[in-house]
């Protein structure tokens, strides 16, 4: 039986795998006109001044390069683990490299925003990523808060040794049965669509398979109209 089901798999498995492949050379072959078009786009505002059309260029060439590189992310983490690429961090640190960035982007949006880190805790896992899943719930966060609104991200370590990471923000929330849709590759919400028009739908599907590959767990609380917190919580570290 084992041996009837691995070969009624194979044409799928195969499948899949030129799936993942010619993800990964699209992903290479539209990144050099992608460049280029980008630099023409900087060549012509030098000779004929700001215009709205190049605007619109720009914006939408940046747009592409962000799912391409998304795209590509995905790709990479179905292809590899945290486990090969594991080391212990300071994640205290690293949480507090990917939030201080955002203080100006509070400033100039008028939105209150709290830090509030427990210094010195470690974590064992690949840090490129864990930066990477820490920076998508934060920016994520800014997008959707209310104007005016407030942000707050926060690390802690709870009874067990386990780091617990927490970014909250107000705004028009997720419904109940939106909870689990969200992490859906390329789902958007309706009241995602109405304040966003830049999100690409694949931040929370990283997050989610870093989350998976780094055997965490991460869940959302949620108040329609009122707040969105999505907590994340790691593993404990000997």
């Amino acid at each position: 039986t084992m041996m009837l089901t691995k070969r009624a798999m194979q044409p799928m498995q195969i499948s899949f795998e030129k799936q993942k492949q010619f993800i990964s050379d699209a992903g290479h072959e539209l990144k050099t006109p992608l460049t280029i078009i980008s630099a023409n786009t900087d060549i012509l505002q030098d000779e004929i001044g700001e215009n709205k059309w190049l605007d619109y260029i720009r914006m939408q060439t940046e747009r592409m390069r962000i799912l391409v590189d998304e795209m590509m992310t995905l790709t990479k983490m179905e292809h590899s683990s945290a486990t090969a690429t594991a080391e212990r961090f300071n994640l205290s640190s690293a949480v507090e490299t990917m939030a201080l960035p955002f203080e100006s982007q509070a400033f100039e949006q008028q939105k209150k925003f709290e830090i509030d880190i427990q210094p010195e805790l470690y974590f064992q896992g690949n840090p490129e990523q864990i930066r990477r899943m820490i920076g998508i719930l934060i920016d994520n966060a800014f997008k959707y808060s209310a104007e005016h609104g407030a942000i707050r991200v926060s690390l802690k370590e709870e009874a067990g040794g386990r780091s617990v990471l927490e970014v909250y923000n107000t705004g028009k929330g997720v419904r109940e049965d939106e909870k689990e849709k969200i992490f859906e590759r390329f789902y958007k919400s309706d009241a995602s669509r109405s304040q966003d028009k830049t999100g690409l739908g694949l931040g929370l599907d990283i997050t989610k398979k870093i989350i998976h590959l780094h055997h965490a767990q991460i869940s959302v609380r949620s108040e329609e109209h009122a707040y969105t917190e999505f907590e994340v919580r790691l593993p404990h570290v000997e």
